[in-house]
């Protein structure tokens, strides 16, 4: 199935406000785990290839990619 980019935007930011993992997401939105896991790689993937152009900081919550991880991640 395939998932609009609003929904994708505010799974990843549920996560990320509530602190949950990647299997507490995927429970909470009724989604396979590896779509959230996925999207949460995919962002890092577009993030890293334009850290060059902007400026911040986005953090990937707990579980982003490790377990019991926080990934920083420029943008």
């Amino acid at each position: 199935m395939s998932y609009s980019i609003d929904f994708r935007r505010k799974v990843i930011s549920t996560r990320e406000e509530e602190g949950l993992s990647i299997r507490e997401t995927a429970k909470q939105f009724r989604i396979g785990p590896a779509s959230v896991s996925r999207w949460i790689n995919q962002i890092a993937a577009l993030l890293n290839n334009s850290e060059s152009c902007c400026s911040g900081m986005l953090v990937l919550g707990k579980n982003a990619g490790h377990t019991g991880s926080t990934t920083k991640i420029l943008v």
